[in-house]
C-alpha cells in the first residue's frame, strides 16, 4: 500500500513536470512564432520601401520624358496620373480574387505546414 502510494506520488509529480514543460514549450513556439513574424514583416517593409522609391523616380523620369515629347510641363505628369488612377481601380476590382485569396491560403498552408512538423518532431 505504502508502495503504491510511493508510486502514485512520483507519476503526480511527473506529471507536474511535465505541465510544466509543456507550457515552456507553448511559450518558446509563441515566441519563436513571433520573431519569425517579426523578420519577415521588418525585411518586406525594406524591400517594399526600396521598390516604392524606384518607382518614384522612375515616375518622375517616365513624366518627365513625356513633358519633353508633348512639349508641356504638366501633360506627362497627368498621363502618368491617369495611368496610376486606372492600375488603382483594377487591382480594387480583381484584389478578392488575386490577392486575398491567395495570401490567406499561403498563409494557412505556412500555419498547418509548421503544425505538422511540430507533431511528426513528438
Amino acid at each position: 500500500m505504502e508502495e503504491q502510494r510511493a508510486e502514485q506520488e512520483s507519476l503526480i509529480e511527473k506529471i507536474k513536470v511535465y505541465i510544466s514543460l509543456r507550457g515552456r514549450l507553448a511559450v518558446l513556439s509563441t515566441v519563436e512564432k513571433v520573431a519569425e513574424l517579426y523578420a519577415a514583416s521588418v525585411s518586406k517593409l525594406l524591400l517594399a520601401f526600396c521598390f516604392i522609391m524606384a518607382l518614384i523616380f522612375a515616375s518622375l523620369g517616365c513624366a518627365l520624358w513625356l513633358n519633353e515629347i508633348y512639349n508641356s510641363t504638366w501633360m506627362g505628369f497627368c498621363m502618368l496620373a491617369g495611368f496610376y488612377l486606372f492600375l488603382f481601380f483594377i487591382l480594387w476590382l480583381i484584389k478578392s480574387k488575386w490577392i486575398e485569396e491567395p495570401l490567406m491560403d499561403q498563409m494557412v498552408q505556412k500555419m498547418l505546414s509548421e503544425k505538422k512538423k511540430e507533431q511528426d518532431g513528438e
